[in-house]
């Protein structure tokens, strides 16, 4: 006789199998491209059970939407956890986590991609908020600790107190990603086929550290 929670356990592994399958197909293909039959193809199951399972597209796009930014983040905790950056001061931490945006546009091209594409895609469906609020704790999970790393700099006496955090992260982390992924979408002018892509968005970082950063006493 099987275990109940082995079931439970059988299914959410199958769950997941598919929406790694789907968030690869949309990595590679881009999102609407990929059709429901595709997913079910890949998976090797009926396109009637991916539909009984996650009722539309937009149920299966917004799971695999979630489950890349788990994964992506995934490979940045233990830089985060380490003694070494605990050590850091609050604004050596801070520069440390908005690297992690730098190292998206490097590192995780496809990702950001998928990102634009995953707005466009939520908006077009008009996929309801509280349906996005898996995929939303998973993109403001470096929030918390920028948080901590601006008030152990208030701390420290090398920021500016009082500063809304959580208003400052929303701006810098959008306008790097917004940024970034206007360079992915290729050049427009002539002007941007020389300009050194990776250097503005390191001074977009360099703007941003210098408005947190503290008046220096007289």
């Amino acid at each position: 006789m099987r275990c109940p929670q082995d079931e439970e356990r059988r299914k959410a592994d199958w769950r997941e199998s598919i929406v790694m399958t789907a968030a690869g197909l949309f990595l590679k293909n881009g999102i609407e491209p990929v059709a429901m039959t595709d997913i079910a193809k890949a998976c090797d199951i009926g396109v009637a059970t991916l539909y009984r399972y996650y009722g539309t597209k937009a149920g299966i796009v917004v799971e695999a939407g979630a489950l890349l930014w788990k994964d992506l983040l995934r490979l940045f905790d233990g830089i985060f956890e380490t003694d070494g950056y605990r050590s850091k001061s609050g604004m050596a931490q801070i520069e440390e986590l908005l690297g992690f945006f730098l190292r998206l546009y490097r590192e995780q091209q496809p990702f950001l991609r998928f990102v634009q594409q995953f707005d466009r895609f939520v908006l077009a469906e008009k996929v309801p908020p509280e349906k996005l609020l898996s995929y939303q704790a998973h993109v403001l999970d470096l929030y918390p600790l920028f948080e901590a790393a601006y008030e152990k700099a208030c701390r420290e006496g090398s920021a500016r107190p009082g500063l809304p955090a959580a208003l400052v992260y929303a701006s810098v982390s959008h306008a790097l990603m917004a940024v970034s992924q206007k360079f992915l979408a290729g050049d427009v002018l002539p002007s941007d086929a020389v300009a050194d892509k990776d250097a503005e968005l390191a001074r977009l970082v360099d703007i941003t550290l210098y408005y947190l950063k503290a008046a220096p006493t007289v």
